[in-house]
């Protein structure tokens, strides 16, 4: 197995996955995209149906994308780091 080409292709944001973006150049803590009976924002669980994780899912490294911040101005938002899903090993 080509291991470079195996991480390149889990280099997108998915489910169970572990990301870190950058919000308006500030960094987020790592935070794991969840099902949203598992979600607990404080502990770095984002539901993929909030606001966020699904601005986030299926985005690949180094993305960035306009994003409505909650005071309503537009700010870049991009994707810093993707770890694989949970459980998945190369």
């Amino acid at each position: 197995m080509n291991r470079g080409l195996a991480l390149t292709e889990w280099a997108r944001v998915t489910l169970t996955g572990i990301i870190r973006f950058e919000d308006a150049g500030v960094r987020s803590p790592d935070v794991l995209l969840v099902y949203p009976d598992e979600a607990d924002p404080a502990a770095g669980f984002i539901s993929v149906l909030s606001r966020e994780g699904a601005a986030l899912i299926g985005l690949r490294l180094g993305t960035t994308i306009w994003w409505p911040g909650r005071d309503g101005t537009i700010n870049p938002m991009s994707v810093a780091r993707v770890t694989p899903p949970v459980g998945l090993r190369f």
